[in-house]
């Protein structure tokens, strides 16, 4: 009689817990709403990650008594931010994942320290005419994402073509990529080549390379017969495979 008892009371219980167990159904949905409420918005990753880089590199530039490096990586890292506000067009639903914003922001916050700590041990003078160059490549960096954002709010929503006119547009599908590549070459020679610098530098330069290969491929094959994806008259193209696995 106890074992009845017994039993039948386990039956009950067990009754009640499957009934309050939520569905399959369910669970998915609150799992989706929690992955949507750990991934940023392109406007938040992108102000994150070059605000960030600026703070990171300002305070250890300080710490470090570095100051090669710190105007032109904070000038930089301000204009990025200012872009990302006032300039960029972005998705309006558009959003990055935790992993990706992980990713890099730890790739421009560490390398942020790295070259600051780096730096500070050179003991280099830039030139003037180096420190003009690199704000020319900069204001060219800056005039391509403005003609960009103007041409991406033009055709919002359609198939875009490749913009024509200054800054080299005329010859490449991608020539912000080839300022920004060229602005970080400009940097590491005003502070002399150092290892994590070159590393920054090289790391940016692939991953871009390959953007510009896939953002020249998707245009018209008309549109691009005169132009290259990256460096004027050069067609630099790296292995499909790693252009699938970075490109965005």
């Amino acid at each position: 009689m106890v074992v009845l008892v017994s039993y039948g009371t386990s039956s009950n219980s067990y009754k009640r817990m499957t009934q309050n167990r939520p569905t399959r159904e369910e669970q998915n949905i609150k799992l989706s709403y929690l992955t949507q409420l750990s991934m940023l918005s392109q406007h938040q990753h992108n102000f994150i990650s070059y605000f960030g880089a600026f703070a990171v590199h300002a305070f250890f530039a300080y710490w470090f008594n570095c100051q090669r490096t710190q105007p032109l990586w904070i000038l930089h890292f301000v204009r990025r931010s200012y872009e990302t506000i006032y300039v960029f067009e972005f998705d309006d639903k558009g959003v990055v994942s935790i992993v990706d914003s992980v990713t890099e922001f730890a790739y421009y916050w560490v390398f942020g320290y790295f070259i600051a700590k780096s730096s500070a041990a050179n003991n280099i003078t830039p030139s003037i005419y180096m420190k003009l160059l690199w704000v020319l490549l900069e204001y060219c960096n800056h005039s391509c994402h403005v003609t960009l954002a103007k041409l991406k709010r033009e055709h919002k929503g359609g198939k875009r073509k490749p913009p024509r006119g200054n800054y080299l547009f005329n010859y490449v599908s991608c020539p912000h990529y080839f300022f920004e590549i060229s602005g970080w070459f400009v940097f590491n020679a005003c502070t002399g080549f150092t290892v994590p610098g070159v590393l920054f530098m090289c790391v940016g330069a692939v991953i871009m390379t390959c953007w510009a290969a896939q953002r020249h491929d998707s245009y018209d094959k008309d549109d691009t017969k005169t132009t290259t994806p990256l460096f004027p008259f050069v067609d630099v193209r790296p292995h499909k495979f790693l252009v699938d696995a970075l490109a965005r």
